[in-house]
């Protein structure tokens, strides 16, 4: 039988949504000669047989050639199916010699040959651009005659190439495709690593951003090649864009990159994927010289177990290197199995040592300290030189998490700042369950910590703070210590040890007492001109707070406006103590909450001219003398008593005299004996003498108190409505006479 039609389609049929048989009328050998395209809205989707279609053949594909293609859901309205021949291009037919020789199977394999070049005509040729003319046309250039070119068709109608004129659409877009000329492209579209790229270009910015693709030696593995790809990253890290994939690199030993000063470039992990890691010693990577360099996202772990004692090294540190404008950014550092700490800068940690290194500029900001033997973040800065202060400085410690310091349980904080630096910042950090302190600040001045917040696991050693533990030759200096909660009890107090005008505010302070020897929620220790305003001090022990001292003087301090409880106490000592002969002129007042026996508040220990501002009352003695005393000789009887709140203080007195000469005192009248000095104000207390005698002055009829700023004792002024206001002399109080004054005053006590 002949192939009598060249047709090898059927097809494009239209979808009702109510057909799924659809015909074909051209000759194939097989179920899977047959091609079946469904399109939708321009999309052509190749159907598969058995899963979308099964096909039926006619029984005589000679005489009857085709049969149907039946979809297993019927074509929707809107969609179309094309049906072709798709016979695969394979000559199957095996005459050997002296067998069979069968007309049908010769017919079957020239029309199969004649099927094939149909198919070619209709999903080949039909689908390429073709010329009518039989002789063809000639081929296009060579590669290299093409490049940067147009196609084109001369005047004959042959295709050529064209170089498109300087300027046009077509002219720019082969510019920008060209990777072989920075010049060209001016890297706005493409990049090439091995091409040098002019200063200003997006190709010169492209260049600083590298990532693994420029670094084909790197790639998450475990062995001793993490430590030479991590070693060759970041040696070629500086003035660039870096770039390390997700995966865990682990080391084999320290990766020491204390010789390889990086500058002016970024090391960015994929957030929480990124992991480098070491199971050998207590550190893992030591950095050298860092300069306007940013870390982001990259977790530093340390897994070394081991129960022996380290106080040096850290899973990241660096020691006697510049650290100037450098970064640490959604970082992780953790090291659960060993006494060892997450990020620590040692510089310059021998006190009688030259060396020169500075820390000018160091942020740590939203990162994650968790489960580390000891530190979370410290430096470490001792030398005693004359640069001491500016050695260290512009150091942040914003926004981080501490979660479980110190659980070797020997000693954790979750930040310390060890030695002399200036102008640093502790702020808004959340510190879970340290062992031992929070936050510690020894010889650092003109610092800040704001903010932060402290939860205490009740069975660990933990204080919040020390805000300062420095010494009387170099005492800590203008700290801001204020907004800081502690969210449930320490069982150790904070403090402020050998800190000297410094302001804290707004705190809150929890004490549960739980260590032997600890007494109190806060200590100023040893520390002068503190101000404190609006603190809260909870303790349920002897004291809420102290002011003590031990080697040194704790003078000058000021409280206000605080919150004192120890109501959860049995056994009060004194809410508010004052300890210790060089405890002297400090002043505390607020609101109090005191739990049953003892007093509100005590000076033991020789402490002396302390006082708190409430519940203050009591006895005081007046006495009479002039600005010259002379010979004044007097026999008085007296009564006086006072009662403070807060700044102040009202005196009531009787004085009566039995025995009152004189002869050569002079000048004014004065009341003395009062228990606190006058505040040194512009505007002076004045009172009426309710009851006198013995008072001659002439012309005058009234007389009343007046407080003089600064002094313990008042003076008597004399006014009428005639009279500029005179105060009483030795001369107005004849030597002989009796005398009487009995009064009431109000006045501000001095600060």
């Amino acid at each position: 039988m002949t192939i009598s039609s060249t047709t090898r389609t059927a097809g494009p049929y239209a979808g009702t949504g109510l057909v799924t048989t659809y015909p074909f009328a051209f000759k194939v050998f097989a179920t899977s000669d047959v091609f079946v395209v469904r399109t939708v809205s321009g999309v052509d989707t190749t159907l598969t047989l058995g899963s979308d279609y099964t096909v039926t053949l006619n029984a005589n594909q000679d005489s009857s050639p085709g049969g149907n293609v039946v979809l297993f859901s019927v074509l929707a309205v809107g969609a179309t199916l094309n049906i072709r021949s798709s016979v695969l291009a394979l000559q199957l037919t095996d005459i050997t010699n002296a067998g069979g020789f069968y007309p049908q199977v010769i017919e079957d394999a020239l029309d199969k040959l004649t099927i094939l070049l149909q198919q070619l005509g209709v999903v080949g040729l039909l689908q390429y651009l073709r010329v009518p003319e039989v002789a063809g046309v000639p081929a296009l250039p060579v590669a290299a005659v093409r490049a940067n070119t147009v196609q084109a068709y001369d005047s004959s109608g042959n295709p050529t190439v064209l170089v498109p004129a300087s300027g046009s659409a077509a002219d720019v877009l082969i510019q920008l495709a060209d990777i072989t000329s920075a010049a060209k492209n001016a890297a706005l579209m493409l990049y090439s690593a091995s091409l040098t790229y002019a200063d200003g270009t997006s190709g010169a910015h492209m260049a600083m951003v590298r990532s693994a693709k420029d670094y084909p030696y790197l790639a998450p593995t475990n062995g001793s090649s993490a430590n030479a790809a991590l070693t060759a990253f970041f040696t070629a890290a500086s003035n660039g864009v870096n770039f390390l994939p997700a995966g865990t690199y682990t080391l084999t030993s320290l990766l020491d990159l204390s010789a390889v000063p990086l500058s002016n470039c970024v090391i960015k992990g994929v957030p929480g994927l990124t992991k480098i890691t070491g199971n050998f010693d207590f550190r893992t990577i030591l950095l050298g010289a860092l300069n306007h360099v940013v870390f982001e996202d990259i977790i530093f772990e340390n897994t070394y177990t081991s129960a022996a004692v380290n106080n040096t090294y850290a899973a990241v540190y660096t020691v006697n290197n510049d650290i100037k404008e450098v970064s640490f950014r959604r970082c992780k550092f953790t090291s659960p199995n060993c006494d060892g700490n997450g990020l620590y800068h040692y510089s310059r940690t021998n006190p009688a040592g030259s060396e020169t290194c500075v820390i000018d500029g160091l942020w740590v900001t939203d990162c994650e300290f968790t489960s580390l033997g000891q530190v979370g973040f410290g430096i470490n800065n001792n030398q005693v030189s004359a640069d001491k202060y500016t050695a260290v400085r512009r150091v942040h410690i914003r926004r981080n998490k501490f979660d479980v310091m110190g659980i070797k349980l020997r000693y954790g904080m979750a930040v310390t700042l060890n030695g002399f630096l200036s102008a640093f910042s502790v702020d808004d950090n959340y510190v879970n369950s340290p062992y031992g302190v929070g936050i510690e600040n020894t010889f650092g001045i003109d610092g800040s910590m704001k903010d932060n917040r402290f939860l205490f696991d009740p069975a660990k050693k933990s204080r919040a703070m020390s805000v300062a533990d420095a010494s009387a030759t170099y005492p800590s200096r203008g700290m801001t210590i204020s907004g800081n909660k502690c969210l449930n009890d320490a069982s150790y107090h904070s403090y402020a040890s050998f800190c000297n005008d410094s302001t804290l505010s707004g705190n809150t302070w929890r004490f549960t007492g739980a260590v032997t020897g600890e007494e109190d929620a806060f200590w100023v220790l040893d520390s002068n001109r503190i101000k404190i305003t609006g603190d809260f001090f909870i303790s349920d022990k002897k004291y809420a707070m102290r002011f003590v001292s031990t080697t040194g003087t704790c003078s000058g301090n000021r409280l206000r406006n605080c919150t004192f409880d120890t109501s959860a106490s049995a056994a009060v000592t004194a809410t508010v103590n004052f300890d210790g002969a060089s405890t002297t002129d400090n002043y505390a007042e607020g609101k109090m909450t005191k739990g049953t026996g003892g007093s509100a508040w005590t000076q033991t220990n020789s402490a002396a001219n302390n006082a708190y501002g409430y519940d203050q009352s009591g006895a005081w003695t007046p006495d009479i003398t002039f600005a010259t005393p002379g010979d004044l000789a007097k026999t008085l009887t007296v009564t006086g008593n006072y009662n403070r709140v807060g700044r102040v203080c009202t005196l009531t007195f009787q004085i009566d005299s039995t025995a009152f000469t004189w002869t050569t005192a002079a000048s004014f009248l004065r009341i003395t004996g009062m228990p606190f000095a006058a505040a040194n104000i512009g505007q002076l207390d004045y009172a009426a003498l309710g009851t006198f005698r013995g008072i001659t002055k002439a012309g005058f009829s009234q007389f009343a108190l007046r407080t003089v700023q600064n002094q313990t004792y008042m003076q008597v002024t004399a006014s009428n409505s005639a009279a500029v206001p005179s105060g009483v002399v030795a001369a107005d109080m004849p030597s002989g006479g009796t005398l009487a004054l009995y009064g009431t005053i109000s006045y501000q006590v001095q600060d």
